[in-house]
């Protein structure tokens, strides 16, 4: 009577990549929010939607950090495989 080893399902790669997805869809979404702000605001002269197209700059820097740091951890699961650990 052998029993074979149980297997864990690797999460971390599938969360990493929905993440992954999350922060892609994240970046584009306030880019395109970013400048119809800044548009608006220019043509209106309303100096709070200027405010608001540039608060969507900071978004996209960060989310633009979290898709870097989050790459950055895939490319090592990848090398090491879902063995390698942390």
């Amino acid at each position: 009577m052998s029993t074979a080893p149980a297997t864990t399902p690797d999460v971390t790669r599938r969360a990493a990549h929905r993440a992954v997805r999350y922060a892609k869809f994240t970046i584009g979404y306030n880019v395109i929010e970013g400048i119809i702000a800044i548009s608006a605001g220019a043509v209106a002269g309303a100096v709070s939607l200027v405010g608001f197209g540039i608060a969507s700059g900071i978004e996209v820097a960060a989310a633009v950090v979290v898709l870097i740091r989050l790459h950055g951890r895939l490319v090592r699961v990848r090398c090491r495989g879902p063995a390698g650990g942390w």
